[in-house]
């Protein structure tokens, strides 16, 4: 081996390659941010057939659309307490899994109330979705990425309403309205198995290697093991005296 080879070599043992692990990170955001407007948005499409199913009327389907809003609105603050306290990768993983099942058990129900119930309980688990996009963004991109990285799975919302509305139109006319939630919800699961076998804390992940780290860290990303802080009762109060957030809870609301 002549002295250039040689020489790369080293540089290679003492300076290795990143890796770039963030991106299937970012892969997984777009794929789950997919999957969250599509089972949110599953009971829109079967609404015209379920309403002459089930003898529903408007008022009705708009009682049940209304309890997504409220249970969303209302546990976002909690589900980010919930992410900084236990994790992006188990409360989001969680949630993930928890939202697809209800989904799923929307194609079952033959009652408003039942119907209702399990829409807030989507509203609910969904809550700690984008607060987990961020928490997770922030911890795997250095911050002259992080606003690509951001403007991709936010972009995912507006793709699986494309891509995925056709598809569950036709399932709809082909198969009927139970199928519509049942495809949605059990898509939700199956990614929900993919997020445990994918994602992780940067800290934590075991095909990231310490070169990856320190280019995060060094671009101002929180890629190392971060303190868990408990909220108190200051917190709390600072937050619900805020304007800004207060306009935006009762506007979230309407």
């Amino acid at each position: 081996m002549n002295s250039s080879g040689a020489q790369r070599i080293s540089n290679e043992t003492e300076h290795p390659k990143k890796t770039n692990v963030r991106f299937t990170i970012l892969a997984m955001l777009f794929i789950v941010t997919v999957i969250n407007y599509i089972d949110r948005s599953a009971l829109g499409i079967a609404a015209p057939v379920m309403k002459e199913d089930l003898a529903f009327d408007a008022v009705k389907l708009g009682v049940a659309f209304s309890a997504f809003n409220w249970a969303y609105t209302a546990f976002n603050i909690p589900g980010g307490w919930l992410l900084d306290r236990y994790g992006a990768r188990k409360v989001y993983g969680v949630a993930l899994l928890l939202w697809s099942t209800f989904t799923f058990f929307q194609g079952f129900i033959s009652t408003l109330l039942g119907l209702f119930i399990l829409r807030f309980l989507v509203g609910i688990t969904e809550a700690p979705s984008f607060p987990g996009n961020s928490r997770l963004t922030t911890m795997w991109f250095p911050q002259h990425e992080r606003g690509r990285a951001v403007s991709i799975y936010n972009s995912a919302q507006y793709f699986g309403l494309a891509l995925f509305t056709p598809v569950m139109a036709w399932i709809l006319q082909e198969f009927g309205w139970h199928d519509v939630f049942f495809v949605a919800g059990g898509l939700g699961i199956f990614v929900a198995i993919l997020w445990f076998a994918f994602v992780r804390e940067p800290y934590n992940h075991p095909r990231v290697n310490q070169a990856e780290i320190d280019y995060i860290n060094s671009g101002g990303g929180l890629a190392n093991k971060e303190e868990k802080r408990k909220v108190n009762w200051s917190d709390i109060r600072l937050l619900l005296s805020n304007r800004q957030m207060v306009e935006f809870i009762l506007v979230s609301m309407r």
